[in-house]
């Protein structure tokens, strides 16, 4: 056979050495955790004049602080009444929301003291926010208010709002809360996020998946369930899942005429959480 005179051309196989590529594949594993904690949280820092307003107007409403690890710092409020007698109420607030919002809210519809803490990255709270430490500082806010404030554990009411259900769900199984909840709850963050992008994008880039579902047959806390029924964050199909999963007793209020976001200022909410919060609901 002759030959062509051309020399042969060898294809180069590029070599990478393992410890490169394991550095490279950790690399794009934090990348795409960082991305996708980027898209979920979104920290509300606190307004000066708001901190200055709330020390000035509202006297009975004290400022606290709490340590949460190394070098973290948790921050947030106390509406005080009367921590021996009524239910406090722990709240978990959404992933864009800064709590010293809710208080006058609190305040003038529910007889009970609230406690209101800022996620890490939120108001002035240190840290960043993560699935992990977010469920860790939950359980440490909740020994805060037995062993430092002496509350009573079954005066204890946990309250969750969007992503803070998902805290809430997991604080009420940890620590067999009596009480709990939930304004507009999700079966799973991952659930959530496939309504609107390609499940296996969801499921490669997600990294917090908050998946409520798989604690909600262990909650054995009397629950109230809020609903919106024009939630386009948190469409109510979601939110009805999680309340099938569960197995305690449960009262849910649906209210047709809300959305994601003014679900919390309608009269049916507020009556309802009212009459569950001294104990008239269940």
């Amino acid at each position: 056979m002759m030959s062509s005179g051309y020399p042969t051309r060898r294809k180069k196989m590029i070599k990478i050495h393992p410890v490169i590529l394991v550095a490279l594949v950790f690399f794009v594993i934090l990348c795409t955790g960082s991305l996708s904690r980027r898209l979920l949280y979104h920290p509300a820092r606190l307004d000066p004049a708001r901190r200055a307003y709330i020390s000035r107007q509202l006297p009975h409403v004290t400022e606290l602080t709490l340590p949460a690890g190394k070098k973290v710092s948790l921050h947030g409020w106390l509406i005080r009444k009367d921590l021996g007698t009524l239910p406090t109420v722990l709240y978990f607030g959404g992933n864009a929301e800064e709590v010293s919002y809710n208080i006058e809210a609190f305040n003038r519809h529910l007889d009970a003291n609230v406690l209101l803490m800022n996620y890490r990255g939120y108001g002035l709270s240190t840290g960043s926010p993560n699935e992990k430490d977010l469920k860790a500082d939950s359980e440490q806010i909740y020994d805060y208010l037995i062993k430092e404030m002496n509350v009573d554990p079954e005066r204890i009411i946990v309250c969750g709002r969007s992503l803070g259900t998902g805290i809430a769900v997991h604080l009420a199984v940890m620590q067999q809360i009596r009480r709990l909840v939930l304004i507009s709850p999700y079966d799973s963050i991952e659930r959530v996020a496939a309504r609107s992008f390609p499940r296996i994008l969801v499921r490669f880039f997600l990294t917090d998946r908050y998946r409520a579902i798989d604690e909600a047959a262990r909650v054995t806390a009397k629950t109230l369930i809020f609903i919106a029924g024009n939630d386009r964050v948190i469409p109510p199909e979601n939110s009805r899942a999680l309340t099938q999963a569960l197995v305690c007793e449960t009262e849910v209020v649906q209210i047709d005429r809300a959305h994601h976001n003014n679900l919390t200022e309608f009269d049916e909410y507020r009556e309802a959480l009212s009459r569950f919060t001294i104990g008239e609901v269940l």
